[in-house]
């Protein structure tokens, strides 16, 4: 915290700032600045930051990775019914939804797609041949009470993608 002295005033008199619900006579010099100013506070503020990240401590807080995820819960996929919940990778980059076969529930038989395609995503490419439809798509972090009828999603076998489903740019639209 830097300190403001009566220089850093337009009128170089003490004046007395109103500061809503807080005491009236409040001088001038009493008050504080929320953010440093100059580089030198600046510079260990960063190196401060940089401790206290447990994960990278050589990554400022400011340069890490952030990746778009949430979780999902879908009444029905295919025709059977799933209550489970699936993390969720919001990569509008992606031209198509995913989903990874290991959360299908036992008895849903995906319908195989004319040709096989790869998808790139976030989280890598996928090689898929087959699709289910999604219904009753609820996303609670986002909207607890918004529903969204359905999705069709490709599916895609990965044992190390960390994501069930990969909502692609085709959700978004």
């Amino acid at each position: 915290m830097s300190r403001i002295l009566s220089s850093d005033l337009v009128n170089n008199c003490s004046a007395i700032i109103s500061t809503g619900n807080a005491p009236k006579n409040t001088l001038s010099d009493q008050c504080f600045m929320a953010e440093a100013i100059d580089d030198s506070t600046t510079a260990s503020n960063s190196t401060k930051k940089r401790k206290r990240d447990k994960h990278n401590s050589d990554v400022p807080l400011s340069t890490k990775n952030l990746t778009p995820v949430t979780i999902m819960v879908v009444d029905t996929i295919g025709t059977i019914k799933s209550r489970r919940l699936l993390k969720v990778l919001l990569d509008s980059g992606s031209t198509t939804t995913l989903i990874n076969k290991r959360c299908l529930p036992r008895a849903c038989k995906p319908c195989p797609i004319s040709q096989s395609r790869m998808v790139n995503t976030l989280a890598g490419s996928y090689q898929s041949s087959a699709m289910v439809i999604m219904r009753n798509i609820r996303l609670p972090e986002l909207d607890k009470n918004r529903n969204v009828d359905q999705q069709k999603a490709l599916t895609f076998e990965s044992a190390t993608c960390k994501y069930d489903v990969i909502l692609g740019a085709d959700f978004f639209n």
